[in-house]
């Protein structure tokens, strides 16, 4: 039997994430994870800019890596489900 471990890489960045945002306001002196917003830790004048933009650089591809494949698979049922929706508002509006 063939596992299929796509999905931990969403998790993956999901944790990835998590920590950048936890750890990166640590590099930014007075920086409240209380009243300032995590897009004020990759400001152009940010000490964390860089760091940030790697950080959801690395969360996208995460994301994306196992997207091709889940496509793949719904894409049937989503054609599927719209083509059913499409026959019925053709049958409500006759």
């Amino acid at each position: 039997m063939h596992r299929n471990y796509r999905a931990l890489f969403g998790l993956l960045a999901a944790a990835i994430l998590l920590m950048g945002v936890v750890g990166l306001p640590l590099l930014i002196p007075g920086y409240s994870q209380v009243r300032q917003t995590v897009s004020e830790i990759g400001e152009m004048d940010s000490p964390a800019r860089i760091p940030f933009a790697v950080l959801l650089c690395c969360v996208a591809a995460g994301v994306a890596h196992p997207a091709p494949k889940i496509a793949a698979q719904i894409a049937p049922t989503v054609a599927e489900i719209a083509h059913h929706r499409t026959l019925d508002t053709e049958s409500v509006t006759r």
